[in-house]
């Protein structure tokens, strides 16, 4: 097992991932309020306790869904996108 997988075999970063993405789909389209976690969990694939877990709230996916808005924003306004 690697340094950066769980025991079940899960990779933490991958986890945290696929709820930054699903939540920039979700909360797109309906904001924070119309989003349940169980939605969220549910559309990232992961379990609803992972949620808790690697963010510790809905709204801090939230946060970090606007936080990979900013730097993506920030690599294509440098250039950096290609």
């Amino acid at each position: 097992m690697g340094k950066t997988e769980t025991t079940k075999g899960h990779n933490p970063d991958e986890t945290r991932r696929r709820l930054v993405e699903a939540g920039l789909d979700l909360f797109g389209r309906g904001g924070l309020d119309a989003v349940s976690t169980r939605q969220l969990a549910h559309a990232a694939g992961v379990n609803l306790n992972a949620i808790q877990y690697h963010f510790g709230g809905k709204e801090e996916v939230y946060l970090a869904v606007a936080s990979h808005i900013v730097e993506f924003d920030d690599i294509f306004r440098d250039g950096g996108y290609h």
